[in-house]
């Protein structure tokens, strides 16, 4: 195992992120992004001034503090309004469908801002109704790394003892969420594959059904994608491309920025009219303070270089028309190399997110790819998850599927390594030299003696029929012999007859001057010898042809 090992893995093989798609759509090289931040920076920061001509570190400090300001809201209002239209032109949805759009400093910012308008929403929906509003998530989902996503996602290991818990999720499993939406509902958050579970996608149905149970009882679903790139193949959204269902929000942050912290909130009209009911006021210099209650969308609009950069990425997507690229032939090659491997259990292919279910815990399979330069995510306890880019030539998906071939080889002669070691260790104990011939001797000596015992057993038993007067049984190998020849009785036997005739009289003279008899007075061979008369009359002659004695001719 460990020259297999070291022929194999001392390679110096070129490394190969295995999630470079949630980089961007062109992985870690993404030039247009690097282009997009430098001109931005080159635009911000060249003289210490804005292009608002602001003093840098003033700007700096009130974007530190979470808001950009009224005055960068000019610069800021035509990228949010390009990235609204891009979005509009990729999924082929109308103003109604994308209303508004909001950038933020990172994905637990956006997911706490639809909540905020969730939740505004739902209690002005139910004003009269004393239950707190509810969150209704899908369990075991991902929602982020922050203290919110956390708790959003349910997952008692993504917690550490000393976070609170924070109140107002109701985590539902994914196919009993429909069930659920009640009047408390302020809105349905679940992302369309199922990353910690093999990265299995929701099904059409569920998703239907969950969408029908939204409308009914007129409560937002919000989709998260954050973690999951756009996936084309004619599909901008994942859940679109699974079933015929739109959602009221999504949340996005994968594969648009360059791997740099950031999320975009994209909401629909029912909700972007929460932040149109926001009025500022005067109070204190930062325009951002509201009335009580109020959301302004200045206030939650407080990033611009994570604007810059999705609006580069989407730009790109629109004009170099990625939303054609095919997406079903990679999974056909994925499916065909993989599919001899015994160590795989099953392939989930939505896009470009593609979840291996294995045989083997996670962590070793990530901890022997490691060795080939190829990083994985795990995709729960027995499964490993890819997110290759989505531009993607022949040379580079080719290298990716040999490298996956190397570590199957590797865990596969691995395997047969142990196999071999296991039966050698076998082998051995079943041969082992500590075993001598005596303690077989002394299994044969056993027999033996217990052979013996049982031939004394049947010589003793002979004995004792032989003594009670009767015949015993002849062998079966001997039978015919024994039945064929006559017996002659000896002179012995004669004499001995006599004798018992000579008794018989005395008793009969005995018993005629006496008148009584007592049962256990009887002579133990007249009783024996009766015996024997009863066995001989009810035994067929023919098989048994014993000589008649003397007393029995006489009393006949």
């Amino acid at each position: 195992m460990s020259e297999y090992s070291d022929d194999l893995s001392n390679q110096n093989l070129p490394q190969i992120l295995g999630s470079s798609g949630t980089i961007s759509a062109t992985g870690s090289e993404c030039n247009y992004l690097q282009t997009a931040l430098s001109q931005w920076a080159g635009q911000r920061w060249a003289d210490g001034k804005g292009a608002d001509g602001q003093d840098a570190n003033q700007r700096w400090d009130r974007e530190r503090c979470g808001s950009i300001g009224a005055d960068s809201g000019d610069t800021l209002k035509p990228v949010l309004a390009n990235i609204t239209q891009n979005l509009r032109t990729l999924t082929g949805h109308d103003s109604h469908q994308i209303q508004e759009c909001l950038v933020g400093s990172s994905v637990e910012e956006v997911l706490q801002w639809v909540m905020v308008l969730a939740r505004r929403r739902q209690s002005q929906a139910a004003s009269n109704s004393s239950a707190d509003p509810k969150c209704l998530v899908a369990l075991g989902s991902d929602h982020g790394t922050g203290v919110v996503g956390r708790m959003a996602s349910g997952r008692a290991e993504s917690r550490t003892p000393e976070w609170p818990v924070l109140p107002g999720f109701a985590h539902v499993g994914i196919h009993d969420i429909a069930g659920r939406i009640g009047a408390d509902t302020a809105m349905v958050l679940l992302s369309p594959i199922e990353l910690n579970d093999m990265a299995r996608p929701v099904d059409a149905k569920t998703l239907g059904a969950i969408r029908k149970a939204c409308d009914q009882q007129s409560v937002p679903l919000v989709i998260d994608h954050h973690a999951i790139p756009p996936i084309g193949g004619g599909n901008f959204w994942a859940h679109e491309a699974l079933a015929a269902v739109q959602a009221d929000a999504v949340l996005m942050s994968a594969g648009l920025l360059g791997g740099m912290p950031g999320g975009l909130l994209v909401l629909g009209s029912d909700l972007a009219q929460q932040l149109n009911k926001a009025t500022s006021t005067d109070q204190g210099d930062s325009p951002h303070h509201t009335t009580a209650g109020a959301i302004a969308a200045s206030e939650m609009a407080s990033n611009e270089m994570v604007a810059c950069l999705i609006n580069a990425s989407l730009d790109q997507w629109v004009s170099e028309d990625w939303l054609a690229i095919d997406v079903d032939t990679m999974a056909v090659q994925w499916a065909e190399r993989l599919a001899t491997r015994e160590t795989i259990r099953d392939l989930h292919v939505t896009g470009r997110t593609i979840g291996i279910e294995l045989d083997l815990p996670a962590t070793d399979w990530i901890q022997a790819a490691s060795q080939f330069g190829l990083h994985a995510e795990p995709a729960g306890d027995f499964a490993v998850r890819f997110q290759p880019p989505l531009v993607l030539n022949d040379d580079t998906a080719a290298l990716l599927l040999d490298r996956l071939d190397l570590v199957f080889d590797f865990l596969q002669a691995q395997e047969s390594q142990q196999l071999q070691d296991s039966q050698q260790t076998s082998g051995t104990q079943t041969a082992s030299p500590d075993e001598s011939p005596a303690d077989h001797s002394d299994e044969i000596e056993s027999a033996s003696e217990m052979e013996s015992e049982f031939e004394s057993d049947d010589l003793l038993e002979t004995d004792e029929s032989l003594e009670s007067g009767e015949e015993a049984e002849p062998d079966d190998v001997d039978a015919e012999e024994a039945d064929s020849e006559e017996y002659v009785p000896d002179e012995d036997e004669l004499d001995e007859d006599e004798d018992e005739d000579e008794d018989e009289d005395e008793d009969e003279d005995f018993d005629d001057e006496e008148q009584t008899h007592e049962p256990d007075s009887f002579d133990e061979n007249s009783s024996d010898q009766a015996e024997l008369t009863e066995e001989t009359e009810e035994m067929d002659p023919a098989e048994n042809k014993k000589p008649t004695s003397s007393a029995e001719t006489e009393s006949a």
